[in-house]
């Protein structure tokens, strides 16, 4: 057998196919293990449930032999036992075809989730549940295998769910009181209740209260808020992790503190990595963060300062501009509208909805990350987030043939640089 194998996520197995009974499986699929159902349609794991435990309505254990759920879980997952789970939360998916079109396979490669042919393309895979996946020969076809499972775990006896998703399900819910919110990140969003901020989670309930001026939005599992006149940090349980500073910003995964008109770094757990001895910040951009140091733009990378890298920023005193119509305007507010204008303008005009993604009712934002050079040229384009069904293509082509030349550079000190740009494009079906 020859076997080419693909890095997803982590280290991979190789694998063999065997049909026994009448379930189509690999040798080593699991056993003993549960298929977790979400919502009639997602496909999860035990860890999943028990990270996002709040977020659980009702779950039932179903038997392999249940003839009433028959006709709801395909049919090749029903070898085990099934958990099936209502919860009410936003989280990000795949479909069978999503996989087949990240590692650019035909629609007739086989897809395997923990041992068992995914042959239901109405199903979808949790992304947060994907522990592995690999891309292997058998016979010159190849074949994809995703587990959900650690390998530890792939014979286990049915592990007792935890204690703890019970009383989860049995909290006490509360009547949503918020006037806005953000977007969710982590299933917790920012919300704002007569001019006070906190955060909710998904059932509109609040998870910390709202006694805060201004808060960011848990991109991970730390967050800056501000009380008064001072900012800190909290971690999701609304405790303080970190002493006040005069003003926090965040960018990748760094919090900036500014302490006596000068910033330190903090990674993305509130750990203090640099204590506050630089002038300014300049942003952050693939593990370098650029940051002026006596008196001068450097790179920074684990503790080290290099004056001779190239710099790239997201923090502007003049951000790039993509259209000449906009030269000359003074009001900042009324220049970022009209610059925002102007790619939105490109943006309607040029990019075509995917018939695929069109067919199969796919709707969503796909992000893109480029560089803006000091000559307005763009560089290093990338999709930072696909909704798959050719969504991100489509985006990366429209910005590669029609957003490749700006009219301005961004400019930080009265010089020329190098700006980082991400832009969202949503797909919505009318």
């Amino acid at each position: 057998m020859k076997t080419l194998k693909l890095t997803f996520l982590f280290c991979f197995l190789i694998f063999n196919i065997k049909a026994q009974d009448t379930f189509a499986k690999l040798d080593n699929a699991k056993k003993g293990m549960y298929t977790v159902i979400v919502n009639e349609q997602f496909i999860a794991n035990i860890d999943y449930l028990d990270s996002y435990r709040f977020y659980i309505q009702d779950y039932k254990i179903i038997e392999t032999d249940d003839e009433a759920y028959n006709d709801k879980i395909p049919s090749n997952f029903r070898e085990q036992k099934t958990i099936w789970v209502t919860m009410k939360w936003d989280f990000e998916s795949l479909y069978k075809m999503d996989v087949l079109d990240f590692f650019q396979l035909n629609n007739n490669t086989k897809v395997y989730v923990d041992g068992y042919l995914w042959e239901d393309t109405t199903f979808r895979l949790i992304k947060k549940a994907i522990v592995s996946i690999e891309v292997t020969e058998l016979n010159a076809r190849q074949i994809i295998s995703i587990w959900t499972i650690n390998e530890k775990d792939r014979k286990s006896f049915y592990p007792k769910i935890p204690k703890h998703i019970d009383k989860a399900i049995a909290t006490e819910k509360v009547e949503k009181v918020y006037d806005s919110k953000r977007n969710y990140n982590n299933n917790i969003a920012a919300a704002e209740k007569d001019g006070k901020w906190g955060y909710i989670n998904t059932e509109g309930q609040w998870v910390i209260p709202n006694v805060y001026d201004f808060v960011g939005d848990f991109k991970y599992e730390v967050s800056e808020v501000k009380k008064g006149d001072h900012f800190f940090l909290i971690n999701m349980f609304g405790e303080a992790i970190s002493e006040k500073y005069d003003s926090i910003l965040s960018s990748g995964p760094y919090f900036f503190y500014q302490k006596e008109n000068l910033f330190g770094i903090s990674d993305s757990i509130g750990n203090v990595l640099e204590p506050n001895r630089f002038q300014s910040i300049g942003g952050y951009y693939k593990n370098i963060v650029t940051l002026k140091y006596q008196g001068k733009w450097a790179a920074w990378n684990k503790g080290q300062v290099n004056y001779d890298e190239e710099l790239y920023f997201t923090y502007f005193d003049s951000a790039p501009l993509y259209s000449n119509e906009c030269n000359g305007i003074i009001d900042k507010d009324k220049l970022r509208q009209c610059n925002g204008t102007s790619i939105i303008k490109v943006i309607s005009e040029h990019v075509k909805y995917p018939a695929i993604a069109r067919e199969n009712g796919i709707e969503g934002t796909v992000f893109a990350r480029f560089i803006i050079l000091k000559d307005g040229t763009i560089d290093e384009l990338e999709i930072i987030k696909d909704i798959g069904a050719g969504c991100g293509k489509e985006v990366k082509r429209v910005i590669d043939n029609h957003l490749n030349q700006w009219a301005k550079a961004g400019e930080v000190d009265g010089m020329k640089v190098n700006a980082v740009q991400i832009l969202p494009v949503r797909f919505r079906l009318q």
